[in-house]
C-alpha cells in the first residue's frame, strides 16, 4: 500500500529518493501515455502492469479505509498516481477496460473505484481522481468497451434511484407527519390555543400554551435519593 522500494540500504534518505524516482517515473509515464498511446497501454497489458494495478487499488480501497478520510488521506500520493495511471491507461481503449472489467468481477474494483468517487471528503482530491476513472469509463465513443460502459452506467443509475427512494420515503414521512398534525389540531380543539406572550418554557422555549385557564400540559421532573432514615427523622423534628 506504499510506494514500493527498488533497492538500496533502506535508509531514510535512500527511502525518499526511491520514492522520489517512482514518483519522477509515473509522471513521465503519464506524458508519455499522451503522446505514445496504444503502444504503451498494449505493452501495461501484456506484462501484467494493469492487472497489478488494479489489484493494488482493489486491495486497498477497502470499505473501512474509504469511510476514514484521516486514514485514507495516508495512502494520498500512491492512490493518486494509480488513479492518474488507470484513468489515462484506460481512456479510449477497449482492451484497456476489458482487463478492468475482468478484474472488476474478481475484487470489484469498478465498484470500489465508483464508491472513492462518491465519498464526502473535506480534500476531495482522491475522490475527484476517482471520478475521472469513471468518467473515462462512461465516456460515449465507440472506441470505449460496451460491457464496462453499461455496468458502470448500471452503478450511477443504481445510486441516483437509491436517493429518489430516499427522499421519496424522506416526503412520505414528512407528509404523514403534517395530516397527524392536523388531525390533532382538530380533534383537540389546538387551534384554538394561543401561545403566551409573556413567561416561557425552559424546555421548549415556546411559550405555555393555555386554553382560557386549563392547563394543556406540564414537565414533571423526578429524581431518586437515598436518604439514611436517621437523617430523615432529624430534618421532620426541625420542621415540627
Amino acid at each position: 500500500r506504499e510506494l514500493p522500494l527498488l533497492g538500496g540500504d533502506g535508509g531514510a534518505n535512500s527511502k525518499w529518493e526511491t520514492r522520489f524516482r517512482v514518483e519522477f517515473f509515473c509522471e513521465r509515464l503519464l506524458n508519455c501515455m499522451e503522446s505514445a498511446q496504444n503502444s504503451i497501454k498494449d505493452t501495461f497489458t501484456e506484462f501484467g502492469i494493469a492487472e497489478s494495478l488494479c489489484l493494488y487499488l482493489s486491495s486497498t480501497l477497502t470499505d473501512e479505509l474509504i469511510s476514514k478520510e484521516e486514514a485514507l488521506l495516508k495512502y494520498d500520493k500512491p492512490l493518486s498516481l494509480a488513479l492518474k495511471i488507470l484513468a489515462h491507461y484506460l481512456k479510449v481503449n477497449a482492451k484497456s477496460q476489458q482487463v478492468l472489467y475482468k478484474q472488476n468481477e474478481l475484487d470489484g474494483v469498478i465498484e470500489r473505484i465508483f464508491k472513492l468517487s462518491r465519498t464526502r471528503m473535506k480534500d476531495r482530491k482522491l475522490s475527484i481522481l476517482a471520478e475521472g476513472v469513471i468518467d473515462t469509463l462512461t465516456f460515449e465513443s465507440d472506441l470505449n468497451d460496451p460491457i464496462t460502459f453499461e455496468y458502470t452506467k448500471g452503478l450511477i443509475a443504481k445510486e441516483k434511484s437509491k436517493k429518489q427512494s430516499k427522499a421519496k420515503n424522506k416526503k412520505a414521512m414528512i407528509s404523514k407527519m403534517t395530516k397527524t398534525n392536523k388531525l390533532m389540531k382538530k380533534k383537540f380543539n389546538f387551534d384554538q390555543i394561543k401561545d403566551e406572550k409573556g413567561i416561557k418554557c425552559i424546555i421548549c422555549q415556546e411559550g405555555y400554551q393555555e386554553n382560557e385557564k386549563d392547563l394543556i400540559g406540564v414537565y414533571v421532573f423526578v429524581k431518586k435519593s437515598l436518604m439514611h432514615p436517621d437523617k430523615i427523622l432529624s430534618q421532620s423534628d426541625e420542621f415540627g
